[in-house]
């Protein structure tokens, strides 16, 4: 990906699975179905994701954020305006 980039692309990583990743690191058996639990969970597999994503991308030199949209960002223009100067600012910056 690092090589990618490199190359002159423009990249945008995409990923999920924090609450799969959140429930593993307090060894929850079964899926949360509260709204408050899934997002207790998301949040910790989230820190968890994205410290392994710096660690995995540092080895080659390469600096990661982390962007999180939600459906408003998408359905009202300001929000989205925001949100796409702020990816085009990481990608100016050289990030993944």
């Amino acid at each position: 990906v690092t090589a990618v980039r490199r190359s002159g692309f423009a990249v945008v990583l995409v990923t999920s699975g924090s609450i799969g990743v959140g429930a593993a690191a307090i060894q929850k058996q079964d899926r949360p179905t509260k709204s408050a639990e899934k997002r207790a969970v998301a949040a910790i597999g989230q820190s968890i994701l994205m410290s392994t994503y710096s660690d995995m991308f540092a080895t080659n030199g390469q600096r990661v954020a982390q962007v999180l949209l939600s459906r408003s960002d998408f359905g009202v223009r300001s929000q989205y305006v925001n949100a796409e100067n702020t990816l085009n600012e990481l990608l100016r910056f050289g990030v993944i």
